[in-house]
């Protein structure tokens, strides 16, 4: 096993977010967020979509398989036709062994669960369902919604003030060294995704692993803005990422980071 370089490494492990279909379980679906309750996950990740009449479901893709209909858009049908679909058997999912979710379905089934939620907004569409479902259920205080670019969570914030909202840093366009000096180009980007998130009252930065460097991480924390990154999934990368202080890892090996949270004698900033 990889071991933590102790020396470096901060005095929490950070938070383990179960990707949406985590160690093999179907994405999106009841049985992988329970999966990864069970396995102790901090939170469960799962991908938002609006239907037409404004309630939502668990889905990544903006179009559905059904059958005989096609491909249609999620946006543009009814939840009151989604399930009448489903009942016929009519969606045609990647796991046929599961069923399209609607979010405050979802809700219910983890809502005595100790895992936070990671609501990842793939439409503007399901905002307003969201925030109508955890509400009825009492868990705004659970849930942490990505998927944010910049315009997205300012508005989000404006209308919500009382989520947490993670901005989804910009795309770094060149080469990012994880040792050394980096270069001024990555130094003004990451200031200015920093000083974005501040701006808009977002409580951290989530950003693709590949773009994340032991220094943003350093100035991140010097400005109280916490960082998540995703999708990391090798043991390495794991260990390398907890050792230089970020405060989530996303990732789809949910027993692999367990262990090595185990293995590291370091307990979750949150616990």
């Amino acid at each position: 096993m990889t071991e933590i370089d102790t020396r470096r490494a901060c005095p929490f492990f950070p938070l383990v977010t179960a990707h949406a279909g985590s160690d093999g379980t179907a994405p999106n679906s009841i049985p992988s967020a329970l999966s990864a309750v069970e396995k102790g996950a901090d939170f469960v990740e799962v991908d938002l979509r609006g239907t037409a009449d404004g309630e939502v479901v668990l889905h990544h893709d903006a179009f559905l398989q059904t059958r005989p209909r096609g491909r249609v858009r999620i946006s543009q049908v009814s939840a009151a036709e989604l399930t009448d679909w489903q009942r016929k058997g009519d969606i045609l999912l990647e796991h046929a062994e599961v069923r399209l979710t609607f979010f405050e379905d979802f809700l219910r089934v983890v809502q005595s669960a100790a895992a936070g939620l990671n609501l990842d907004v793939k439409d503007d569409r399901c905002i307003p369902g969201l925030v109508r479902g955890l509400k009825r259920c009492g868990m705004t205080d659970r849930a942490v919604i990505t998927g944010c670019r910049r315009d997205r969570a300012t508005r989000v914030k404006a209308d919500y003030p009382f989520l947490q909202v993670l901005l989804n840093v910009d795309p770094f366009q060149g080469r990012v060294r994880r040792g050394g000096r980096s270069t001024s180009r990555y130094r003004i980007w990451y200031q200015g995704q920093i000083t974005a998130a501040v701006q808009r009252g977002c409580c951290g930065l989530n950003m693709e692993y590949r773009w994340c460097a032991e220094e943003l991480v350093v100035e991140a924390r010097r400005r109280f803005v916490p960082v998540s990154v995703w999708t990391v999934d090798s043991e390495e990368d794991l260990c390398a990422f907890a050792a230089i202080g970020v405060s989530n890892l996303t990732t789809n090996q949910v027993r692999r980071a367990l262990r090595l949270k185990a293995a590291s004698g370091r307990p979750s900033e949150r616990r």
